[in-house]
């Protein structure tokens, strides 16, 4: 995460010495798009409610037994899930870290939903996140925001068939 542990890690290893190309190259890399980031991380949020009714319009519409038996409990839970998702994913994408969206959610994501849900439905819901953000962002949002989507879904897969 370039904004705290990497700049903080770069700036005590050049402790009495100038930055390198490298390390300058680097910092300079991350502040050019710091501005449209965080531009998009305020689309995302202007969005959400549209993305999050996707997303739960659409879980029901797939897996129809689950509004009889679990209604407007199961709704609110798939919103709030979904928005952790989306929010973790907008915030990695503006701190330019995979690594923090799955030291953050990803692997927790993944060990609690797993025990509590099937992995089959929180796939689904999954990929209708990835629908409502492509139709409710720009296609350069949707572009940079994917990344990070994706790392997340290829955590949560992992050890689960």
């Amino acid at each position: 995460m370039m904004i705290n542990q990497e700049f903080k890690s770069m700036s005590s290893r050049a402790d009495g010495r100038y930055f390198t190309a490298l390390e300058a190259e680097r910092i300079i890399k991350y502040g050019q798009g710091l501005r449209s980031r965080l531009s998009t991380m305020q689309a995302i949020e202007r969005a959400e409610p549209a993305i999050l009714a996707h997303v739960v319009e659409g879980v029901f519409r797939s897996i129809p037994e689950l509004r009889p038996n679990r209604g407007s409990v199961f709704e609110e839970k798939v919103r709030r899930d979904t928005a952790h998702v989306l929010r973790y994913c907008a915030l990695s994408y503006v701190l330019l870290s995979r690594e923090f969206l799955l030291d953050k959610l990803s692997v927790w994501y993944r060990t609690i939903l797993c025990s509590v849900a099937n992995p089959k439905n929180v796939m689904i819901s999954l990929e209708l996140l990835r629908e409502g953000i492509a139709t409710n962002l720009s296609k350069t949002q949707f572009e940079g925001l994917v990344p990070y989507l994706d790392a997340h879904i290829e955590e949560f897969t992992v050890g689960v068939e």
